[in-house]
């Protein structure tokens, strides 16, 4: 039977872990979580440190590790957490691509590469690189520049043909229904009109406080500390992080 609801990264990742443990089990199908997750913890320490210094990146790495809902995902057989790390590897490269004095082409097409990584994961990846990008140029007025919206361009493009060395060979193996099933219905059809996991329009406002207990107890003062950050010199990873979060 074909499965055509997600992409297949995260099961060839399953699939190279059980040869090392001789078949698909608990260990093999949990093992691409866990160790998404360690790297994402790593991740978050290192631009949490060269973007705050080393006391915000050791309580930012703690409050991620501490947090409900990446516990349990870090824990289950499950596509988010490989999901994740390739979403925030890919805009920390971003980030830190643009924010250069002269922008970096190589480091703004590996970030998007990191991003066709993340639509073979799960379809709707490259489009949260795509709307944080987007949305941190815009508000930075960065994208004035016409040699950035360039090459940024050439990265999305290498984000799809990424995604295109599988998904055209899947096409013509499985057919066009498949086709159809995995790159428009669950993609985007999915993302603008669900027929399952279906929400009204303030479900995150509601479910997120829930889901990052304990620490959004905190978001007051985290909302303080953004402000403070707009109007100090940290202000463009404030900007690009408030971005991102919305």
């Amino acid at each position: 039977r074909v499965y055509g609801h997600k992409p297949p990264l995260f099961f060839w990742a399953v699939a190279g872990v059980s040869f090392v443990t001789g078949g698909v089990n608990g260990v093999s199908a949990r093992a691409p979580s866990v160790l998404a997750s360690a790297l994402l913890l790593s991740l978050t320490y290192v631009f949490g440190f060269r973007w705050f210094g080393r006391r915000a990146a050791l309580f930012g790495t703690a409050i991620l590790a501490t947090t409900y809902l990446f516990a349990m995902l870090a824990m289950r057989a499950n596509i988010d957490a490989l999901h994740a790390l390739f979403t925030t590897a890919a805009l920390y490269l971003w980030f830190e691509s643009v924010e250069r004095a002269a922008p970096r082409p190589v480091g703004l097409l590996a970030a998007w590469a990191l991003a066709g990584l993340a639509l073979l994961t799960k379809g709707a990846g490259v489009v949260l690189v795509l709307l944080s990008a987007a949305a941190y140029l815009a508000w930075s007025g960065r994208w004035r520049s016409r040699r950035l919206l360039l090459w940024n361009f050439a990265g999305i493009l290498v984000a799809l043909a990424i995604a295109a060395l599988w998904f055209v060979p899947a096409w013509l193996s499985a057919g066009s229904g498949y086709a159809e099933e995995i790159g428009l219905r669950q993609t985007f059809t999915r993302a603008t009109d669900p027929w399952s996991h279906e929400r009204g329009p303030f479900y995150f406002f509601l479910n997120f406080p829930l889901d990052a207990l304990p620490w959004s107890l905190f978001l007051p003062a985290a909302a303080a500390w953004l402000r403070s950050a707009l109007a100090g010199r940290s202000a463009p990873q404030a900007r690009f992080l408030a971005g991102w979060f919305v």
